[in-house]
């Protein structure tokens, strides 16, 4: 999956030149910062393709699911999944409906316990998204030196430093603007 913002956009935006000993270091935190958008938001963010998903879901008995991956591009199909493995017969076009594309609301038409759902997104993003990224790896890169969890080994000539925990929690305004896109999305509470 393309990174939410180009990495080389992210490098200059914390002022780290390309050929600076501590591009390893940015790197993982870009990368780690990109994970954790994509998990608190509940969305890919493939790109102007968009992705394909083929995925057994549990939906509980509920009539209205939403699906891991949005905005919705289009739906090919929904088919009953058992605990053993197998699949059933896909439902027709009237005994499901797409009720949110955006977020991804899925209605059937009647209850069940797994469906097999086989979709595309759009791969759209909100222009608050790559801004977010930035913000949050701007915070985490000038608080490094006060970081506990920044760390580090050194044996004979190997040594490297490391963010233990990564990208962290975000600050409170990307957290804002993070939930704001996936609740606008259906990400559902987190």
């Amino acid at each position: 999956m393309p990174p939410v913002v180009e990495f080389e956009v992210f490098r200059d935006y914390l002022g780290v030149a390309a050929d600076a000993v501590e591009v390893d270091d940015v790197s993982r935190l870009f990368d780690a910062i990109n994970a954790s958008i994509r998990r608190l938001t509940k969305r890919a963010y493939e790109g102007d393709e968009g992705g394909s998903y083929d995925q057994v879901i549990r939906i509980r008995d509920l009539a209205e699911f939403t699906l891991p991956h949005a905005p919705v591009e289009a739906i090919a199909s929904i088919a009953p999944a058992y605990f053993d493995g197998t699949v059933g017969t896909a439902y027709t076009a009237t005994d499901w409906r797409l009720e949110d594309a955006v977020r991804g609301v899925v209605r059937l038409r009647f209850t069940t316990e797994y469906v097999r759902v086989v979709w595309t997104t759009t791969g759209a993003m909100s222009a608050t998204i790559p801004q977010a990224c930035l913000e949050w790896g701007k915070n985490c890169w000038e608080s490094r030196e006060v970081r506990a969890d920044l760390a580090g080994y050194k044996t004979g000539d190997d040594e490297e430093s490391y963010f233990a925990s990564l990208a962290g929690h975000p600050p409170r305004a990307v957290l804002v603007a993070l939930y704001g896109e996936r609740h606008a999305t259906g990400g559902g509470p987190v």
